[in-house]
C-alpha cells in the first residue's frame, strides 16, 4: 500500500489502521491540525485513484 503511505508520510500523516475492499478503502489516521479532512482526502484519493487505474 505504498501508494497510500508515501503521500501520507509526505504530509506527516500517520496511518493508524487501514481496511481495503474491492471498491473502497477505510483509513484511521492522525494528522497535524493544519490539515483539514478534505485536504487529506483529496491528496490520498487523487494519488490512489491514479495508481489503481494504471
Amino acid at each position: 500500500m505504498c501508494f497510500i503511505t508515501t503521500p501520507a508520510s509526505t504530509h506527516n500523516i500517520k496511518i493508524i489502521d487501514m481496511s481495503v475492499s474491492s471498491d473502497h478503502i477505510h483509513l484511521f489516521f492522525q494528522c497535524p491540525p493544519k490539515y483539514s479532512v478534505s485536504f487529506i482526502a483529496k491528496k490520498l484519493k487523487g494519488r490512489t485513484s491514479r495508481t489503481l487505474r494504471q
